[in-house]
């Protein structure tokens, strides 16, 4: 956090686009598994159709509330604007721009190439005496 609250207000901002940029338009678009919250959203709009910005906001609720009684009122109210403005970018701005539509194999590739490797990197740790 910088000193100057409009620089964080604008980074704050450009994470909330990023990320949901990245979600809405590579991740759900590409069909690569996401966690988290995010992940929660993005199986309710595969499955159900609810928008993912919409479920954001009502499955980070409680956990918004959470941090208003453990982390003050300060960090509670930047947490609310960047809930709100990622499901603004996510259910209405990212819409409208262009989706990726590489390809999508190649990704599930990669994604099994990783599992492999972490399966082999957790025998490995195994067998350490």
């Amino acid at each position: 956090m910088t000193k100057n609250k409009y620089t964080n207000l604008l980074l704050q901002t450009l994470g909330c686009f990023i990320s949901a940029a990245g979600i809405y338009s590579f991740a759900v678009a590409a069909e690569v598994p996401v966690t988290g919250i995010a992940g929660i959203c993005a199986i309710l709009y595969r499955l159900f159709g609810i928008p993912m910005g919409l479920s954001n906001v009502l499955i980070n609720i409680p956990i918004i509330l959470c941090t208003y009684k453990l982390l003050g009122r300060s960090f509670f109210i930047r947490s609310v604007y960047c809930m709100v403005l990622f499901a603004i970018f996510t259910d209405y701005l990212l819409p409208l721009m262009p989706v990726y539509q590489g390809d999508r194999d190649d990704l599930r590739r990669r994604g099994r190439r990783y599992r492999r490797c972490a399966d082999l990197h957790e025998q490995l740790e195994h067998r350490r005496p």
